[in-house]
């Protein structure tokens, strides 16, 4: 459902945006048109990006690794 959210949000207002957990690891961010999810997480981390939560973003996605 977050993801869901996070989706909708970016689809109204368009903005650059960074998901972060506990204020330090990126989980993924949102440049221009690309979301782009962190290939450098913690096994538990990487729960939040199965295919099908990602898709809720409703924007294209790469996996690139990003500074924490």
């Amino acid at each position: 459902m977050l993801f869901k959210i996070f989706g909708n949000i970016l689809l109204d207002f368009n903005p650059d945006m960074v998901f972060v957990e506990n204020g330090t690891d990126q989980i993924f961010r949102k440049e221009n048109a690309t979301v782009i999810i962190n290939t450098k997480l913690a096994q538990y981390q990487k729960k939040y990006l199965s295919n099908k939560i990602i898709t809720l973003l409703r924007f294209p996605y790469i996996f690139q690794e990003l500074p924490n």
